[in-house]
């Protein structure tokens, strides 16, 4: 009487591959996933940077109310984050209605909106800030 031999038959060998296969198949489609995201969020994240920096840089250059206070085309960053641009648009609004321009204008409220837009963005960054002048 011969003694059997153990051992793995070669339909059992191609049964294995074909679930390893799969399995490593799914894990690669999931990091590949996560780091195209990934991407996508670092530059939404470097927008935004871009974004309250243009708003600083701004409101900050002391500006004359009723003649330098006023919207500037889209220009680019330039350097590292050239492929980004920033427009300011600035309106005179009402105290009522703070999202349309007033009808009677000057006001003493501007409403300063920054849009940064980019090639690898999907959607424009936007802030929004009110700049008040007071009257006493």
């Amino acid at each position: 009487m011969k003694g059997q031999k153990r051992g793995f038959t070669l339909v059992e060998i191609i049964i294995s591959i074909g679930i390893i296969s799969i399995a490593f198949y799914t894990l690669i489609s999931v990091f590949g996933d996560t780091t195209f995201k990934n991407v996508g969020s670092q530059q939404l994240l470097t927008a935004e940077f871009l974004a309250e920096q243009a708003m600083e840089e701004f409101t900050a250059e002391g500006k004359d109310w009723n003649t330098d206070l006023i919207s500037r085309e889209a220009t680019g960053f330039g350097g590292e984050f050239s492929d980004f641009y920033n427009r300011v648009n600035v309106v005179c609004v009402d105290l009522s209605d703070l999202n349309q321009p007033a009808a009677v204008q000057p006001t003493n409220y501007k409403r300063i909106e920054v849009i940064v837009t980019g090639e690898a963005l999907s959607v424009p960054i936007k802030l929004v800030t009110l700049k008040v002048r007071y009257n006493p």
